[in-house]
């Protein structure tokens, strides 16, 4: 006679139960998981106003920042870029979109109208600009890929990629150096329009 038997069979079945419990937890939390990488693998910000608050605080590590014709961010003083989305650690490629005006009015500070830290795109429609201080656009830290159809001028550079990409130009850009790194022979004048395509090279 097992008098040990009802408990036995009490135990095998908790033991049932609780790995059944188990695979039903684990699977609601990679279920969970799922649902939370999807919804955290791209952001996108919207700006269809006029603002003077810099782009800057994010969510998600990659996304894109869309720029309206009828937005604008405009940056008063404080050495704020007007678009620079930054997290830490993580930061991803982000795709900049501007068809309204991105704009920097602290002409004494080395101050961007976009920057981007890990490598991104950069998009100007025929209706967009952007102006930074000393530099329009910055791309580092990844591939960059710039494609002007408007404005983007900065009184020293109007696009400066430091990693590498393809800038393509089809309309406006203001700087002393319009490019940089530049094809040689230059083929801007100061302050003048650039008006070639150019696959940019890394950055001495």
């Amino acid at each position: 006679m097992n008098l040990f038997g009802n408990s036995k069979i009490r135990l095998a079945k908790n033991s049932v139960l609780a790995s059944r419990l188990f695979c039903s937890s684990a699977s609601l939390i990679a279920i969970a998981a799922g649902l939370w990488a999807s919804q955290t693998q791209a952001e996108t910000i919207t700006i269809s106003t006029a603002s003077t608050v810099p782009v800057s605080s994010i969510v998600d590590p990659t996304g894109t920042i869309n720029v309206t014709q009828t937005g604008s961010v405009t940056t008063q003083s404080g050495g704020n870029h007007a678009i620079q989305p930054y997290m830490s650690p993580g930061l991803g490629a982000w795709t900049v979109n501007v068809d309204g005006s991105v704009k920097v009015l602290d002409a004494d500070n080395e101050v961007y109208g976009v920057w981007l830290r890990a490598g991104g795109t950069v998009n100007v429609s025929l209706t967009g600009k952007v102006e930074g201080s000393r530099k329009g656009v910055v791309i580092e830290g990844g591939a960059a890929n710039v494609q002007n159809d408007g404005l983007i001028a900065g009184s020293r550079i109007a696009v400066h990629v430091l990693a590498g990409g393809t800038v393509e130009n089809r309309n406006t850009m203001l700087g002393a150096s319009s490019l940089r790194p530049r094809p040689r022979p230059e083929t801007s004048s100061t302050k003048g329009a650039f008006q070639a395509t150019a696959a940019a090279m890394a950055s001495s």
